[in-house]
Parts: structure tokens; C-alpha cells; sequence
């Protein structure tokens, strides 16, 4: 009796080692599995960077050899298994909210609009390597989804030099109210706000006449842009330097904000961006303003807070939604494949150019005198210096 015994525990024991083993091979022969198919899924979609592939080729060979040393090691011990079973789920789960996150991302682009030039044929350069201009236009309405207009006031107008391999951004602000001659209309002198009601091109040909520039692109965004995006970001928190309130939001609701930060949802941010009044720079400090939600905005979409597959979904759809430009979604991807092939900040700085206060008559009223701002072209010249030096570094 004893003899059989021994023989039914010893056969339990050799029973027990054998079940682990074969749960350690299926579960890593599925991490392999499901390895080998995300290479192949990310390198189907084209959208991360060359040495990804390669990293992710690496420990495919990696995830091989050790399960080839540790789980057809004859010992008595099952620890080595055990951890091997545990890092195939990690790796396994981790490849997988990977894939999920990519493929997020390139659905993304796949529903990007199509490219709108109104009139403006972009002038296309290597993204990636070589530095351009952008003109950013704000059109004063809350036209929802897909509805941009194509003419009317244009309230914001900024020139954002960009240049990829310094990683510099300046974003110069043009006030609405600036004097100058509209290109398009016989120079006819008006306010730069007034531009936008002949379109995208005029507003662009008259910033490339102040500044002696050419513009790559454009991208025209408006109310509803600002509140979705920071929405779909979870906020973002801004400096502010002054202490006041603004009814200037989408709800109507009276917004209060401190001197220091504030974390402000879509509705706040806008009345945040939208306040002129409360100040004595007026739109000189509500163009500033403008730049700081900007500037949050970038610094929020490109923190690791953002890797999540939801947030990315929604802060992609706000976008298409509310956004016309003539970049392409090719060019969109390069910078989006850059920025992933080395993860690293941008430095953004923010100017705005000057000007005098005027009555002046204004074309696009009939001629009606209007209150304006006359060009400080010390500022001007200040800010074209700063454009050519972004363009210049290496």
C-alpha cells in the first residue's frame, strides 16, 4: 500500500510540472503570436518611424531565445516559468494597447477632411526637414461641425514660423484691428479683421505684403474649434497675468480668472481667449491670450497624458470637425511619425507686433471711419527679423 502511494503522489507531482510547462509554451507561443502580427500591422500602416519596426523586430528575436533557454530548462523549480508567464502577459498586453493606440491614430487620418485650398494652392515643402509658414486664422462664428465659412471676419491672424529639426515655433500676432491695404482688392485700406470677407487668400496675400513672407499653408479654425479641442484634451492650465472676467463663452456663462493658473475646460478657454475688454491693452493682451491657449493646447496633445486611445480618438475627431486647411493628411502623418521618432519638446515663443490707435475710413464698410490700429513698424520690422532667424538656424 505504501509502494502505491508513493506512486500515485509522484505521478501528481510529474503530472503538476508537465500542466505548468504546457501553459508556459501556449502562453508564450501567443505572445509571439501576437508580436510577429503587430509588426506586421504597424509596418502595413506606415505610421511609426523605421527604428520602431526594427526595435519591435528585435524583441521578436529576443522573446524567442528566452523562451528557447527558459522554458525547456529541466529543473525542479518553476520559478523560471512562472516569471516567464508573467512577462508574456505584460509584453502581450502592452503590444496590444499599442496596436489599439497606432491603429486609433491612423482611423484618424483616414476621416481627415479633404484638403480645402479656396483659392490657395499650399506651397509644399518636406515638413520634416524644412522650416514654413503658417497662416492660423480665426473666423468670428460658432458655425458647428464641418461648416467653417469660407469668407467673413477673420479675428484671429497669426504667422507661425515652424521649423522641424530645431524644434522651434514662433507664433507672431497680428492685431484684427491693424490698418493695412487689402492685396486682392486695389489696396483698398482697411482693418486686417475685414480681410477674411474676401477670403482665406486676401487675408494671406496682405500678411505676406506686411512681411515680406510666403506662406505654405493655412489652417482656419473658429469658437466651436477651441472649446472641442480642449474638451477632448481634459483641459489644459494657462498663466495668466491679470485678474478679471469674461462672458465670452459658447453658454454665456461669466467666467472668473486669477493672476497665476488656471485649468480651464473648452467653455472657459474661450472666454479666456475671447476678453478684450477688461484690459488696457485690449486686443494687444487678448492676442496674447489667444497664444497661451495655443501654446497649451501643443504642450498638452504632445504629453504622455495623451496616450490613451479614447483621448486621442476624441482630440483627432475635434480637430477634423473644426478645422479647414490645405495641409495634407500625408504631411500631417510626417509630422506625426516625427514627432513620435523622438518624442522631444518644442520651444514656443509668442510676439505680438504694435500699433496706434486711429479713426480711419475702412473699404469693406463703404468707407465708413472706423476705429483701427495703425502699424508700429519698429514691430513689425522686429518680427520679421525674428521669422528670418527661425528660418535660418540649423
Amino acid at each position: 500500500m505504501k509502494k502505491s502511494t508513493y506512486k500515485s503522489k509522484h505521478s501528481a507531482k510529474k503530472s503538476s510540472k508537465i500542466n505548468l510547462l504546457t501553459v508556459t509554451r501556449i502562453i508564450c507561443a501567443i505572445q509571439l503570436l501576437i508580436l510577429v502580427g503587430s509588426l506586421t500591422y504597424v509596418s502595413f500602416l506606415h505610421l511609426l518611424p523605421i527604428k520602431y519596426l526594427v526595435i519591435l523586430a528585435l524583441l521578436i528575436v529576443l522573446v524567442t531565445v528566452w523562451h528557447v533557454l527558459l522554458i525547456e530548462i529541466k529543473t525542479k523549480k518553476n520559478t523560471l516559468k512562472i516569471i516567464s508567464i508573467v512577462l508574456s502577459i505584460v509584453v502581450a498586453s502592452v503590444t496590444m494597447f499599442g496596436n489599439v493606440l497606432i491603429g486609433t491614430v491612423h482611423n484618424s487620418f483616414i476621416d481627415l477632411p479633404e484638403v480645402t485650398n479656396e483659392g490657395v494652392e499650399a506651397e509644399k515643402t518636406d515638413v520634416t526637414k524644412n522650416p514654413f509658414l503658417v497662416y492660423l486664422s480665426g473666423m468670428d462664428n460658432t458655425s458647428s461641425a464641418n461648416a467653417i465659412a469660407e469668407k467673413g471676419l477673420s479675428d484671429v491672424n497669426m504667422v507661425v514660423a515652424v521649423h522641424p529639426k530645431t524644434k522651434k515655433i514662433l507664433m507672431v500676432n497680428i492685431p484684427r484691428d491693424y490698418y493695412l491695404p487689402l492685396e486682392g482688392n486695389s489696396n483698398k485700406m482697411d482693418k486686417l479683421t475685414h480681410a477674411g470677407n474676401y477670403g482665406v487668400a486676401c487675408s494671406m496675400d496682405t500678411l505676406e505684403k506686411l512681411f515680406d513672407i510666403k506662406f505654405n499653408y493655412y489652417v482656419k479654425v473658429n469658437f466651436n474649434s477651441v472649446v472641442d479641442i480642449v474638451d477632448a484634451l481634459g483641459g489644459v492650465t494657462v498663466d495668466s497675468e491679470f485678474a478679471f472676467s469674461s462672458p465670452n463663452s459658447l453658454s454665456g456663462e461669466t467666467y472668473n480668472f486669477k493672476v497665476g493658473e488656471n485649468k480651464l475646460n473648452g467653455d472657459s478657454a474661450l472666454a479666456f481667449a475671447r476678453e478684450r475688454s477688461s484690459f488696457a491693452g485690449g486686443d494687444r493682451q487678448r492676442g496674447i491670450h489667444q497664444q497661451k491657449i495655443i501654446s497649451a493646447i501643443f504642450d498638452k496633445a504632445i504629453s504622455p497624458s495623451l496616450l490613451n486611445p479614447a483621448k486621442v480618438k476624441d482630440l483627432l475627431g475635434a480637430i477634423t470637425k473644426n478645422m479647414k486647411t490645405n495641409i495634407s493628411s500625408e504631411e500631417i502623418t510626417k509630422l506625426v511619425q516625427m514627432q513620435l521618432n523622438d518624442m522631444s519638446g518644442w520651444d514656443i515663443e509668442s510676439i505680438s507686433v504694435d500699433g496706434t490707435g486711429a479713426s480711419k475710413p475702412c473699404y469693406a464698410t463703404g468707407g465708413t471711419v472706423l476705429s483701427v490700429m495703425i502699424p508700429n513698424l519698429e514691430t513689425v520690422n522686429a518680427a520679421k527679423s525674428q521669422i528670418d532667424a527661425v528660418f535660418s538656424a540649423k
